[in-house]
């Protein structure tokens, strides 16, 4: 019974606001709105935050913030994109022929017009786990620094895809990696 009630005092009901643009600026009563927002934190301290369109019931974006380590590291491994020989370790290789882990990013983050037009920068960080079968999992915000670069930070991981996965003594092996990805305006 005491392990029930201490679950019950510490699970949230889930917060909805309701918003007239895209970029959640200004609350207006649910008659009124065009978009929701749900953000639900978790017993474990995990904060989640969806934003769907109301009228087609589409989800926007769904994005997972916790302050959780990355336990499936290797080590002696300093840098999980490059092959380390001396470690029989063989680096993941992005599949659509990007030099690096960074070019790939670099390539592919857009900064987010709002957030552009509103002179927002941050730096956004991240964990995801590369599987053993080169999938990228678990996409987690641990500290983020706006919706709308959280948002791109996601978006730009879910596009990764390689060609192979991590290999460690010649067995795929599953990676977790966290790393800060800045957004910054000049």
């Amino acid at each position: 019974l005491t392990v029930f009630i201490s679950s019950i005092c510490c699970a949230q009901t889930p917060i909805v606001k309701y918003y007239k643009d895209i970029y959640l600026q200004k609350e207006v009563p649910i008659k009124r709105a065009e978009f929701s927002q749900t953000v639900n934190q978790l017993i474990d301290g995990t904060i989640t935050r969806q934003v769907k369109n109301i009228k087609t019931n589409e989800e926007l974006f769904f994005l997972v913030y916790a302050d959780k380590d990355c336990n499936d590291s290797i080590a002696g491994i300093k840098d999980y994109f490059e092959n380390n020989d001396s470690l029989n370790y063989i680096a993941p290789k992005l599949s659509n022929g990007d030099s690096s882990f960074f070019h790939f990013l670099a390539k592919n983050i857009r900064y987010p017009h709002f957030a552009l037009q509103n002179r927002i920068s941050g730096i956004v960080y991240l964990k995801f786990t590369i599987t053993e079968d080169g999938q990228v999992e678990n996409i987690i915000i641990r500290n983020g620094a706006n919706i709308f670069l959280d948002m791109e930070a996601v978006r730009v991981l879910q596009k990764l895809n390689f060609s192979n996965p991590p290999t460690f003594n010649g067995q795929p092996h599953s990676i977790c990696f966290t790393f800060p990805l800045k957004f910054i305006l000049k």
